[in-house]
């Protein structure tokens, strides 16, 4: 039985926060690793031993199986890097990634993967994902994030999907060997993390067992120039990897989210103001809107240098092609 490193970056403590702990102190598996990595380390501390004495005296248990650290984020403020220096802490033999405002699903969620990667073998071994709304509190099933055969041995080639990097076990010898770690970005690093390490690993498994809960409409996520700039590169990231193995259906996936990511649009000054200091050195609409205007156009420049690569024009890409132009003279006209 193998020691489980759970890397937990966080950016804030609240009750989402709460909730993740108690699904990792729930875990019948015998040997976890929880590294919570932080800017307040000393608060964190304190805030963690305070929920694990409660839920102790509660439930009239103890935690002899878990370990845990809490480390400094470094003055770090992406999750990505986060994760990284969480990674290179570990000393568990299996790393699983669980985001503050996440929780496993059942108390079998670890012990499950374990059992199975070590049964089955491979450096990567993934489960199912539910995403819970906090709008209507219910379950919602995606057909990319769960698994329905029970047993699945695959390759990269045959799976192609970039969401629910948090579903998978790794081996950590695996991605340290193999420099398998999160790039420098605030948008869009997971999905370089996941299709780079799952394409590097070669076969690897898939289970239907459901092992993770991702959260989603608890918080507002408020964009500026910086993130949609990351973003973009993380498309592009995993799009020039699909380009290469060609890969056409991820190929597709990052095209639309390229023209998806084209549409959005950025609050007034007035607005900007209202919100994070970072935003603040954003000065003024015309500012943005001429920034958002040039990276427009190393886009379209990049699209082209795509077609060149793979020596056509499929259907797809002159989809993709068209609504970027189309969204691009928009911002033109309105100055958004």
């Amino acid at each position: 039985m193998g020691l489980v490193s759970v890397i937990t970056p966080l950016l804030a403590v609240d009750s989402c926060f709460k909730e993740c702990l108690e699904s990792i102190f729930t875990q019948d598996y015998g040997a976890i690793e929880l590294i919570v990595v932080t800017d307040e380390v000393t608060a964190t501390s304190k805030f963690i031993t305070h929920i694990q004495n409660s839920y102790q005296q509660k439930h009239n248990i103890s935690f002899q199986n878990i370990s845990i650290r809490v480390i400094s984020a470094q003055n770090n403020k992406y999750s990505g890097i986060r994760r990284n220096i969480g990674l290179k802490e570990a000393s568990g033999d299996y790393i699983l990634f669980l985001d503050a405002d996440d929780y496993f699903f059942s108390i079998s969620a670890v012990s499950t993967l374990v059992s199975n990667i070590e049964k089955l073998g491979g450096n990567v071994l993934g489960g199912s994902c539910v995403v819970r709304d906090e709008a209507t509190q219910t379950f919602i099933y995606r057909k990319d994030l769960v698994n329905y055969k029970f047993i699945n041995k695959v390759s990269y080639k045959n799976f192609q999907n970039e969401s629910g990097f948090y579903r998978f076990i790794y081996r950590r010898s695996y991605l340290l060997d193999n420099d398998e770690l999160f790039p420098d970005l605030r948008r869009f690093q997971d999905s370089v993390f996941m299709v780079k390490a799952l394409n590097d690993a070669g076969d690897f498994y898939l289970i239907a067992d459901i092992v993770y809960v991702y959260r989603k409409g608890h918080k507002e996520l408020n964009w500026d120039l910086n993130m949609y700039q990351d973003h973009l590169k993380g498309l592009f990231e995993v799009l020039d990897l699909a380009i290469a193995h060609n890969y056409l259906t991820l190929q597709r996936k990052m095209l639309q989210n390229i023209v998806n990511t084209m549409k959005i649009r950025f609050p007034k000054k007035e607005m900007l103001l209202r919100n994070s200091n970072e935003q603040l050195n954003l000065l003024s609409q015309a500012h943005v809107a001429g920034s958002i205007r040039q990276v427009q156009k190393e886009l379209l420049k990049k699209l082209l240098t795509r077609f060149s690569l793979i020596g056509s024009f499929p259907l797809i890409y002159l989809f993709a092609l068209g609504n970027i132009v189309k969204n691009f003279i928009f911002c033109m006209r309105t100055g958004n």
